[in-house]
């Protein structure tokens, strides 16, 4: 009966059903800025926000935020689901995790994930925050092994029944150098969800549906059928390319063989360099995610892109490579390897579609992270993004500052007074 009533809609309709979705997402991106702690989020927008159906499938992402976030929680959200089915979970749960293999390749990055009621599970509110601390180093590339980079938790409850966990809360203050900061940034991410779910079930109530199933269903199918046509705009045939770079001790290679097969890409990175002994690896969900941004870039797709867009896109890369690190490989610099992978399938694919690319940045923005004591005695911990903007595109001039690939923000330095 859903599916009957949602057929019915005309173009127009479902078009504003669809921006109201990606509005819903926009509004909490809105809550989570001004609602956070630290100025990694206030300043940098190191985060993302998205909308999944009941399956776990994206539906909706934000219209800022980082796309290679929004790639790794379309990934980790069914992982979510797995560790917690629909029966596990109650009104008011929130379930989180920042295992850099199930989210996006750095103990830093925490995954929150909401289930929505209306009538039973309609749906899933998810984003991912760069946390200011989790313990350990303060985002360096030293590590030798995860374990020296923070705490690592696996998918669990933060929230039951809409009662915080107080004991994870605890384990979590006890293991960082700014735990207010580190609090409220994770009862932002928890605001930011909750105004999701808030708005998914007036919409529905609104509307009159039971659920998002049907409209989802069209959203992604709409989705889909855009990133295949564009792919088939893209002449057929298999391409190479490659990119050298410094590495920590010694000269790094990223490869890469990008396959267009009619409406399909397949991506495989072999002959990459093997993963390294110091936190330069980038684990696979978060090198496919920006591999994947970068060849929609290319199609550029007439609708917005969600998690089915994704479902056109095959990706390889060995295990015990740079990409694909196996654990305990340390992962703090990721960025280090995960910002030229842009770079990469631009070189690789301008040879065929020179219009759709722009030239290399150079390299990663600067990071640079402080932590020591303060006025009063108090612990900080300052991570700052200096951006240098992206290349010339086809016809113009590359824009500066602009944070690429990454769409950060710069960090003014003024604000870290102390």
């Amino acid at each position: 009966m859903v599916q009957d009533a949602t057929r019915t809609l005309d173009a127009v309709s479902l078009t504003m059903h669809w921006s109201k979705l990606q509005a819903i997402v926009d509004e909490a991106t809105a809550t989570l800025l001004r609602t956070a702690f630290s100025r990694i989020v206030t300043d940098a927008w190191d985060f993302s926000c998205a909308l999944f159906d009941a399956h776990g499938e994206m539906i909706a992402q934000g219209r800022h935020g980082l796309p290679a976030f929004v790639g790794c929680l379309a990934l980790a959200v069914k992982d979510f689901i797995s560790a917690y089915p629909p029966a596990c979970l109650e009104p008011g749960d929130t379930l989180m995790t920042n295992d850099p293999w199930i989210g996006a390749s750095q103990v830093n990055d925490v995954f929150m994930v909401t289930p929505i009621f209306h009538r039973g599970l309609v749906a899933y509110a998810g984003n991912v925050s760069h946390s200011a601390d989790v313990g350990g180093r303060v985002l360096s590339a030293d590590s030798t092994e995860v374990f020296e980079e923070g705490f690592r938790l696996p998918i669990v409850k933060l929230f039951r029944r809409g009662e915080p966990n107080d004991d994870l809360f605890r384990i979590i203050r006890l293991n960082v150098r700014v735990p207010d900061i580190v609090g409220g940034d994770l009862l932002a991410q928890l605001a930011a969800n909750e105004t999701m779910a808030r708005r998914v079930v007036e919409f529905l109530a609104e509307k009159g549906l039971p659920d998002l199933e049907a409209l989802g269903a069209e959203v992604l199918a709409r989705s889909e059928a855009a990133m295949r046509r564009a792919i088939a705009a893209i002449p057929r045939g298999t391409y190479h390319g490659a990119i050298e770079t410094d590495g920590f001790d010694s000269p790094l290679t990223l490869r890469c063989a990008i396959t267009v097969e009619a409406d399909e890409l397949f991506v495989d990175l072999t002959g990459t360099s093997p993963q390294d002994e110091h936190g330069i690896n980038c684990a696979w969900r978060f090198a496919y995610a920006d591999t994947a941004h970068a060849l929609i870039c290319v199609a550029r797709p007439a609708s917005p892109v969600n998690g089915a867009t994704l479902r056109a896109i095959r990706w390889h890369a060995p295990e015990g490579t740079i990409v694909n690190p196996q654990p305990p490989a340390p992962l703090g610099g990721r960025a280090l390897v995960s910002m030229y992978l842009h770079a990469l399938v631009f070189r690789t694919l301008a040879p065929v579609v020179p219009d759709r690319v722009v030239a290399d940045a150079g390299s990663p923005p600067v990071l640079s992270a402080y932590t020591g004591t303060g006025h009063g005695g108090r612990r900080y911990v300052e991570i700052m993004f200096a951006n240098g903007g992206f290349g010339a595109r086809p016809t113009m001039d590359g824009l500066a500052p602009l944070g690429w690939p990454a769409n950060i923000a710069t960090v003014p330095a003024q604000g870290a007074g102390r």
